[in-house]
């Protein structure tokens, strides 16, 4: 039988002992299994392995060691005595991950979540990669007489620059996980269509939200909006969506006319009173549903005229993916139309369960900058309703600066009231200092091509603006 040695290569006597440790988390087979599937769709995390492994032999469990701190439901912490000779930093890494005030915060969004827990992995590793030893100062396997003597504390991390690392490196990790939860809210358009994304395709969500200030600024703004359209959405639900149409006759009491009730209190009119209700007779008011029996697509045409740049663009691309919102929760189309000047026009189709999120970013980050022109515009959305999109809605969402051919207003009202549709708009007004008279021939102007409501947003610096511009999503 051959003598059992230890880690160093001498010789142990006695009874069997504990098998040393690689890793500072507790680690399966079946973890091992699901980081190399993660490592090979995460072209990142395999780069980091093939470059770092020869120069530092405990890499490969380091890296393991942080994804199951972070993506593990119940990661369990290794006792230092049973760590391998010469992973003595892996455990001293792994102890202050677990104890940085940040990790909590952190595995809100890595527990559970493969993607978010390789995007963080991969941050940490980067910030504590010069903490690890090298080859050269590994322990050896056979030690020989006149070796220097081993000494675990020469691998062990200095405590401050541990510290300081740590901090970094988590605080970045928790910070780009949250930016990244916060994209997939916010673009994912409550329909599931994020979960659906590969790893390549949110790595370059993320890289793209990580370089546009547009997209960081439009993502807050966009959430706001979605939650007030969802809300809206449900209150008009709750509520009911029922007017009163015109007077009809039936026999429901609850919408009987007050001259019915004069009638019922005279001695006499209310024997007549009981016979009418009896067949059906009384006078009511008739009620229709003020939701269409059908729901139709929804075509927004954005302005993106010059004098729409800054703070109004984020505003209107923000109501745009409301809307998006409620036709995803309405399972109905939507059709993005950003417009400028002339021939300036471009088309964004979002069929239900046929567009991605990066379908959604790309017309969020799409814009002119030119001038008006409303017909261009109308006329598009005219095409595609008449093309396959019947019992459509149109919003319309600009500052208001522009004007229409009454050729082209006459031709266009006729179409609008043939096919049955309604024309929203949407003033994001941000000229206040502009004449009043000015304002109110454009806002005619709009109001002339809507049949529908024209809403303001008098001052989108204030909640009142948003709740104004929100109003919409009651109608649609």
């Amino acid at each position: 039988m051959a003598p059992r040695v230890n880690d160093h290569g001498v010789r142990i006597r006695g009874k069997k002992r504990r098998i040393l440790e690689q890793n500072a988390i507790e680690c399966s087979k079946y973890d091992k299994y699901a980081f190399n599937h993660i490592k090979n769709i995460s072209r990142d995390l395999k780069q980091q392995d093939e470059e770092n492994t020869e120069k530092h032999p405990t890499f490969p469990d380091l890296h393991q060691d942080i994804f199951d701190a972070l993506y593990k439901a119940k990661p369990q912490e290794v006792e230092s005595k049973h760590m391998k000779p010469g992973w003595e930093a892996n455990w001293d890494i792994m102890k202050a991950v677990l104890d940085d005030k940040t990790y909590k915060e952190l595995r809100m969004h890595t527990t559970h979540d493969e993607f978010n827990a390789a995007l963080a992995t991969k941050t940490i590793t980067e910030g504590v990669l010069e903490l690890l030893p090298d080859v050269k100062t590994m322990p050896r396997a056979q030690r020989k007489k006149g070796d220097p003597p081993d000494d675990p504390n020469s691998r062990k991390p200095d405590k401050k620059k541990l510290g300081k690392a740590m901090n970094n490196a988590m605080g970045e990790a928790s910070s780009e996980c949250k930016e990244m939860s916060e994209a997939v809210l916010s673009w994912g358009t409550g329909s599931g269509i994020a979960h659906r994304l590969t790893h390549d395709e949110k790595i370059n969500l993320a890289k793209r939200i990580h370089k546009s200030s547009k997209l960081k600024e439009l993502a807050k703004m966009v959430g706001r909006f979605k939650n007030l359209a969802i809300s809206t959405q449900r209150t008009k639900v709750k509520k009911g969506t029922e007017e009163v149409h015109s007077i009809e006759i039936g026999d429901d009491l609850g919408r009987m006319l007050d001259d019915e009730m004069v009638n019922l209190g005279h001695q006499e009119m209310k024997y007549d009173f009981y016979m009418r209700a009896l067949d059906g007779e009384l006078l009511q008011f008739a009620l229709r549903d003020r939701m269409k029996e059908s729901k139709g697509p929804i075509v927004a045409c954005i302005d993106n005229s010059g004098s729409m740049s800054g703070e109004p663009e984020i505003w209107a691309k923000a109501v745009a993916l409301g809307l998006l919102e409620i036709c995803t929760l309405q399972r109905r189309n939507f059709v993005g139309i950003h417009f400028s000047s002339g021939s300036e026009a471009r088309v964004f189709n979002f069929k239900i369960g046929e567009y991605a999120v990066l379908d959604v970013i790309d017309f969020a980050e799409f814009f002119y900058g030119g001038g008006t022109d409303f017909e261009r515009p109308l006329d598009m959305a005219a095409k595609v309703i008449d093309d396959d999109m019947p019992k459509a809605d149109i919003v319309m969402i600009t500052d208001g600066i522009c004007d229409v051919g009454d050729q082209w207003l006459m031709d266009f009202k006729a179409w609008r009231d043939e096919a049955e549709v309604t024309v929203f708009s949407i003033i994001i007004d941000t000229y206040s200092h502009y004449a009043s008279a000015w304002k109110e021939n454009y806002e005619g102007t709009i109001k002339k091509f809507s049949n529908g409501q024209v809403l303001r947003a008098a001052d989108i610096q204030e909640e009142s603006g948003m709740a104004n511009a929100g109003e919409i999503f009651g109608y649609v």
